[in-house]
């Protein structure tokens, strides 16, 4: 008899223990559960945030276009006022050049 309870009672102490490991396993699990909605949590702010920043990043890559425009023009004009300037000091340029040989 006594044989049999200890056996009953080692039984126990297993289920016991077998208890203990699943709530461990649980309490672990639960842990997971929390630390991936966390995570979901920010990714959502993450993905958020990227949209908020859109709208920004494509006005500031227009504004670049539109000052690239503005610099070629610029650049086209001193082009322009260059090629003036040349046409202006030629005769003059020549008529020294003459006047050097004479």
């Amino acid at each position: 008899m006594q044989v049999h309870v200890a056996h009953h009672v080692e039984v126990s102490l297993e289920m016991e223990e077998m208890q203990v490991h699943v709530a461990h396993h649980v309490e672990v699990s639960l842990e997971m559960e929390e630390m991936q909605v966390h995570v979901a949590h920010q990714v959502a702010v993450c993905l958020e945030m990227g949209a908020h920043a859109r709208p920004q990043v494509e006005d500031s890559l227009e504004i670049q276009v539109r000052v690239a425009g503005q610099v070629e023009v610029s650049l086209k004009v001193e082009a322009h006022m260059r090629h003036q300037l040349e046409d202006c000091l030629e005769p003059e340029v020549r008529a020294r050049h003459q006047a050097g040989q004479d």
